[in-house]
């Protein structure tokens, strides 16, 4: 089964797949579904799947993509300021990391934590979907007025 993003947004899926982040962050993705069928995911390159979002596979069903629950590692601060500084040093360092209302989530990494603990943030393992800010995972970085799946683009 080839899956692609659908036409119609409001489609009722017929199958609900749980990936990790490693198999939504690809565009080209081979995996066996729930059924052991062979699954094969097509996005525009620099596009990642995110929690939610439904495709349609080449025979016309609708799949609803869903987050699983994966090892990561949960920062906290002891004042919001000093939970801004540990955001704005692991994004200077490139790393993929989901921004919660008072944590910060990435996927295990013992040089982040190691920076994390150094700034004096606290980090613990929880077991939760990871879902990742768009602009540190996005590899496009074409300027000619198309945004989709660009670094600059924030939502």
């Amino acid at each position: 089964m080839i899956l692609r993003q659908p036409t119609t947004p409001h489609a009722q899926p017929v199958l609900h797949l749980s990936l990790t982040w490693q198999q939504r962050a690809g565009s080209r993705v081979q995996i066996v579904g729930p059924t052991g069928e062979p699954i094969q995911i097509c996005l525009p390159h620099g596009h990642f799947l995110r929690h939610g979002d439904v495709l349609q596979a080449e025979d016309g069903r609708i799949i609803q993509v869903e987050a699983t629950s994966e090892r990561l590692l949960r920062v906290t601060a002891h004042h919001p300021l000093q939970l801004a500084r540990l955001a704005y040093h692991l994004g200077n360092r490139h790393a993929t990391v989901e921004i919660g209302m008072n944590y910060l989530q990435f996927l295990p990494d013992d040089l982040l934590v190691h920076l994390v603990t150094a700034l004096g943030g606290v980090c613990e393992e929880v077991v939760a979907p990871f879902t990742p800010e768009r602009g540190s995972v996005s590899s496009s970085h074409d300027h000619g007025g198309v945004a989709s799946g660009h670094i600059h683009e924030f939502s």
